[in-house]
């Protein structure tokens, strides 16, 4: 045998196994007795023990590049085999492009422009004293912006959004379009 290729075989063989390490996973007598530190499952999985013997799981993953960590629930509220589960199905999720974080924390309601204008007019209306602001500052939005804006999530509107409610009225009427514009402003 060459002597390099006798090196190359020598190197192979003291070398890291590739792949998948079985023999490092988990098992759930370990996870009852672990003691404290960071236990890794593989996959991106990992036992936290804290000093006063509490344990939680967590995850490691990258998101669109991002490095992320999860939390995957405490023990034994959650099981070895449901970690395992939930980190494979935050996994499946992060490689097609999605991000499991904000899934998981999407608020109960979505916020469209309309229901900030209610929220919104329903305090300021309050501060006026003059009738005819109290009614122009509703009708204004209602007219020009809702047909535009109402239904679209306040977090999704786009300086486009804004521009088709401006455009029709900006150069026939400026000072009801700037108005108007900093009415959408005030809201969002």
């Amino acid at each position: 045998m060459p002597v390099s290729s006798q090196h190359a075989s020598e190197r192979s063989r003291k070398s890291k196994p590739r792949g998948k390490h079985p023999h490092n996973r988990l098992s759930a007598a370990f996870v009852r007795t672990a003691p404290p530190g960071r236990h890794f499952d593989g996959q991106g999985l990992f036992l936290l023990v804290e000093n006063n013997s509490a344990r939680r799981w967590g995850q490691r993953l990258t998101v669109r590049g991002k490095r992320r960590k999860l939390g995957l629930g405490g023990w034994p509220v959650v099981s070895l085999a449901e970690a395992r589960e939930k980190a494979l199905e935050n996994r499946r999720l992060a490689k097609r492009g999605g991000d499991p974080l904000p899934e998981r924390t999407k608020p109960s309601e979505i916020v469209t422009f309309e229901s900030a204008v209610d929220r919104y007019l329903s305090h300021k209306l309050k501060e006026f004293k003059n009738e005819k602001r109290k009614k122009d500052w509703p009708s204004s939005l209602n007219r020009y912006a809702m047909p535009v804006l109402g239904r679209i999530p306040v977090g999704q509107i786009t300086m486009q959004n804004i521009l088709r409610v401006l455009e029709p009225i900006w150069t026939e009427k400026t000072e009801t379009a700037q108005r108007v514009r900093g009415r959408i402003e005030a809201v969002l």
